[in-house]
């Protein structure tokens, strides 16, 4: 994606690509201008941190959720076992004799905690299985709500390809490359000294020595 724009005319300027080069972009037919170009690669890049995100927030709900299943049984385990203890001392002591009423008030007391606390449980092991249900769903819904918009992005890739053939756009990095395209334009004989404007600022004496960036379709 290009930004800080600096049009010299409606066929050439000076832009900031993704890599941070500032570099010169040009083109020959009018059907699109740079502003069009930009504004179409600005919705290829909102719509990639759409995926990004939404993959993001994907992933920690299955990191949850794995967490959740690989306890679920164990949780399950002790439910039962737990229930199985509750009935059995349900038993007991009552019906039997030599049982005084304080022993018995205070067995009632410990039972009833035991009571409170199996049906915690139980109802945290089923609140974690629809925890486990419910993030299924929405790993699910996420999953093909990213594939809609990786397919909106390759839609979108498309019409930027299209717009930038049809006025054969062409980006140039390398210094000596700007400088006769100015010169060409301006009719300017270019100086032999390294001293100049372009040399002076610290990104373009990094940017403008590089390679001509060939464009490609993953703008």
């Amino acid at each position: 994606m290009h930004n800080n724009l600096i049009k010299v005319n409606e066929m050439l300027a000076f832009a900031k690509n993704n890599e941070g080069v500032i570099s010169l972009i040009s083109k020959k037919g009018k059907d699109y201008s740079f502003e069009d170009i930009i504004i179409k690669e600005q919705e290829i890049d909102e719509l990639n941190k759409e995926a990004n995100d939404l993959n993001t927030e994907k992933d920690k709900i299955a990191s949850d959720n794995n967490f959740l299943k690989e306890n679920f049984s164990i949780e399950v385990f002790f439910a039962i076992v737990g229930s199985a203890v509750i009935i059995s001392c349900g038993v007991y002591p009552f019906g039997i004799s030599g049982v005084t009423l304080l022993e018995t008030a205070l067995y009632v007391l410990m039972y009833g905690g035991l009571i409170a606390y199996g049906v915690f449980h139980i109802k945290q092991v089923i609140k974690n299985y629809k925890t486990i249900k419910k993030n299924n769903k929405d790993v699910k819904d996420m999953e093909e709500a990213i594939e809609k918009i990786k397919d909106l992005i390759n839609s979108k890739k498309d019409e930027l390809e299209n717009m930038l053939d049809k006025v054969d756009f062409r980006e140039y990095s390398n210094k000596d490359e700007i400088e006769s395209i100015i010169s060409n334009m301006f009719n300017v004989t270019p100086s032999k000294e390294y001293s100049n404007t372009l040399n002076k600022d610290v990104s373009n004496t990094t940017t403008l020595d590089g390679p001509t960036l060939n464009r490609r379709k993953d703008v």
